[in-house]
């Protein structure tokens, strides 16, 4: 492995030193970021709504969670790539049997990180949360369990559950359309004068469903009411995912494709 990837005791220093793991919203700092791990082409930064701030994702299992994490609106703030302290790591590596993680090749013992450390709120009350997000024939290696198990320990002796988040148990395609929704907001190119046409044309969508046949499907009427209003195609679609987001009408996140949708369905619970 590259020498600028190797852990040593300098470097574990240089990071404390920049503020690695610690801050909060959008002044947290991963303890490790795109650029300090081998790319592969699945690490990237991607903006958080809920911290305000780019997220460093090492895989596509990890932006996946993240999406999930960014829709739920329980989720205050997203900590990924969250370090352990050494200390802790080491006792109960120590406790139960283990070795601790070091950088092969050398006897330094390398931080441990958690992927992601969530802040909710659930009925009230504030919850911290840990999630170890991996694939499924990742923890069919007796080693990568260990490891998990010294993470788990230690957070348990915070006071943190940690859960184990597998790919094959995601909500693959509530995700997927998560990610088309949130494709749909403002893009950078725009300028003031296309921001406030959406402004101005999101409430007159939500009007014509809420007047509209319960049982016409999304699709449909997006179409019509492009056709009624001069609109260029898709532009109805993406009106109604920005509502979305908005939580004016309910996201259908089950169904393979959302233009299916009854309109009935959109407008349960929504505001």
């Amino acid at each position: 492995m590259p020498s600028k990837y190797r852990w040593t005791e300098k470097k574990i220093a240089a990071y404390y030193a920049e503020g690695r793991g610690q801050g909060r919203g959008p002044d947290y700092l991963p303890w490790l970021q795109v650029h300090d791990v081998p790319s592969n082409g699945l690490s990237r930064r991607v903006f958080s709504r809920t911290c305000q701030r780019p997220c460093h994702l090492l895989s596509d299992i990890e932006h996946d969670f993240f999406v999930w994490l960014e829709w739920n609106q329980a989720v205050v703030d997203i900590r990924e790539q969250f370090p352990l302290d050494r200390e802790l790591t080491r006792t109960y590596a120590k406790a139960l049997g283990f070795r601790h993680p070091r950088e092969p090749g050398e006897e330094i013992d390398i931080v441990m990180t958690v992927d992601f450390l969530v802040d909710l709120v659930v009925d009230g009350t504030p919850v911290i949360r840990a999630f170890a997000v991996k694939e499924e024939d990742e923890i069919s290696n007796k080693r990568a369990m260990e490891k998990l198990d010294i993470a788990g320990a230690v957070l348990a002796s915070l006071g943190i559950k940690q859960d184990l988040v597998l790919d094959t148990k995601l909500p693959k395609r509530s995700i997927h359309n998560i990610k088309s929704i949130y494709q749909s907001e403002e893009r950078g190119t725009e300028d003031a004068e296309e921001t406030n046409f959406l402004a101005g044309a999101k409430p007159r969508l939500l009007r014509s469903l809420v007047s509209a046949t319960p049982k016409t499907t999304l699709g449909i009427h997006c179409e019509n009411h492009d056709l009624a209003n001069g609109y260029l195609p898709g532009t109805s679609i993406r009106l109604a995912k920005l509502l979305m987001i908005d939580r004016s009408i309910v996201a259908p996140l089950r169904i393979k494709s959302m233009l299916d949708c009854p309109i009935e369905f959109l407008l349960m619970g929504a505001t």
